[in-house]
């Protein structure tokens, strides 16, 4: 079977201890392809498996996903998480960042960053709103004094969890 993955995605496969696929930003530039594994927000003409992982819940269920698809043994997230001491802070203290963050007001300016603010507990509001959070890709031009950029795809780790300690990070150290 040959597989091809975004770079994006390609952490999923070897966390599911696949090591036969081949690492293409563009999977249509391949022959050929079986199954092609990319973000959500991405396509292809192939076979495909889109994975979302901005939040840590989706990045889990993104592993067991490729797992139950290409039928391998799935990971022990809880295991894998205690090898990201930063990550396993954030989610052990995710509970206490939503009753902290319920009556903040977010302006969002990308879907993938709507996800990681509901995930912290904020209010998602276009109108009396206290923070703006917006990729890096974008030039913002906003009322709001308190603007919080966020690192997008081509700025950032290609390790999903890295990649989601740095956009949680970089959000809560911005408003704490």
């Amino acid at each position: 079977m040959k597989i091809v993955v975004t770079p994006m995605c390609e952490e999923i496969l070897k966390w599911n201890n696949l090591d036969k696929y081949i690492v293409n930003k563009f999977p249509d530039n391949e022959e050929n392809v079986d199954l092609a594994i990319l973000l959500s927000e991405s396509d292809t003409k192939y076979p495909k498996i889109k994975l979302k992982l901005n939040t840590f819940k989706q990045i889990k269920e993104s592993t067991i996903k490729v797992s139950e698809k290409l039928n391998t043994k799935p990971i022990d997230f809880e295991s894998l998480i205690k090898q990201y001491p930063k990550a396993e802070n954030i989610i052990n203290n995710l509970k206490n960042y939503q009753e902290k963050n319920k009556n903040i007001k977010i302006k969002v300016y990308s879907e993938f960053l709507k996800d990681i603010v509901k995930d912290l507990g904020f209010n998602i509001s276009n109108d009396n709103y206290d923070y703006v959070v917006y990729p890096d890709y974008l030039n913002i031009k906003d009322e709001c004094s308190n603007l919080i950029k966020i690192s997008s795809h081509g700025n950032i780790s290609n390790n999903p969890l890295e990649r989601a300690v740095i956009r949680y990070s970089t959000i809560l150290n911005k408003i704490y």
